[in-house]
């Protein structure tokens, strides 16, 4: 009922007959988040980003530490479940990066320039700089 499960693994389950010991261990792992990708991903490695701000109400997985700070694109991580809208149970994708910042554009001239800290961004949470 809450897309926690896709409807292929529950009939896998239902064929390998599941105890109910087993459901709540099942439940708590979910389905794997990777989707296969729609469209064409917005941003590249190298790519300079800022965290969208956003006074978001619901949930987010997007720090407040790094909302309207500038980064680079690190990594792509792919094409996988976007929270925020699963925590409405909807399950739609969208593409994940990784994205580095410097820790002095975070925290300010106390921290040390040589330092990076990288955080794991949703597309909808970035835009280009």
């Amino acid at each position: 009922e809450k897309g926690m499960l896709e409807p292929d693994r529950i009939a896998e389950l239902a064929a390998r007959k599941v105890v109910s010991t087993e459901v709540a261990d099942i439940l708590a792992r979910g389905d794997p988040v990777d989707l296969p990708p729609v469209g064409d991903a917005l941003f590249k490695p190298g790519d300079p980003v800022r965290v969208r701000l956003n006074h978001h109400r619901g949930h987010t997985r997007a720090p407040r530490y790094a909302h309207g700070r500038a980064g680079q694109i690190h990594t792509l991580h792919g094409f996988h479940v976007f929270p925020d809208a699963n925590a409405r149970g909807e399950r739609i994708g969208k593409y994940l990066y990784s994205v580095r910042f410097s820790s002095c554009d975070l925290w300010g001239d106390s921290a040390t320039g040589a330092d990076a800290v990288f955080v794991d961004l949703w597309e909808p949470y970035l835009e280009s700089v």
